[in-house]
């Protein structure tokens, strides 16, 4: 996730300087696609998350908050796609 916020804190630096362009010719946003080998950090980006008494002892509640405040208020449409990890090989065998 932290990898993801600094993604789009470089893009919207890029997009401040001009240097790519946030919305279409057609005045649209520029869909941009985000790849993560995590279900989980693709589920978390999809959620809506606020600060309550049910979450917020997780150990990453922040840094959620601050992917979701970055997502919400960028000029660029993102797409979560999910690529296959060592972690998936996993996930059937038991363990």
């Amino acid at each position: 996730m932290i990898a993801t916020i600094q993604a789009l804190k470089f893009v919207k630096k890029m997009s401040r300087e001009n240097v790519i362009l946030s919305m279409n010719v057609n005045g649209t946003r520029v869909s941009m696609p985000i790849y993560a080998d995590s279900e989980v950090t693709i589920k978390d980006i999809k959620n809506a998350y606020s600060p309550t008494t049910k979450n917020v002892f997780e150990s990453n509640i922040d840094v959620k908050i601050e992917l979701k405040m970055m997502l919400r208020t960028s000029t660029f449409k993102f797409d979560m796609i999910h690529v296959r990890s060592h972690q998936d090989e996993k996930k059937n065998c038991g363990n």
